[in-house]
């Protein structure tokens, strides 16, 4: 099951939830600014591709790591988590 909540003000600022069982996540349009901020649960488990930039990751290497760690390495930009088919 998906719970989603649309809202559109007067300015058309919009935001967009979406509560899953995975994840939950928030689309904000504010004038110019995009944001997409998403949760993910500390004790999942996700695929995380690196990009390099951490010494200890190679470039493309699969790595699957908690929510907690995920997190972590998203915000220190080593790479991104990849996406499902």
């Amino acid at each position: 099951n998906v719970d989603a909540e649309y809202d559109r003000d007067e300015n058309g600022d919009v935001t967009f939830k979406i509560d899953t069982n995975k994840f939950d996540a928030q689309y904000t349009q504010t004038g110019d600014k995009y944001t997409l901020e998403v949760d993910v649960d500390d004790d999942g488990v996700y695929d995380f591709v690196a990009n390099g930039d951490a010494e200890f990751m190679k470039n493309g290497q699969l790595w699957k790591v908690t929510g907690k760690v995920l997190k972590v390495w998203v915000k220190s930009k080593f790479g991104k988590l990849r996406k499902k088919k």
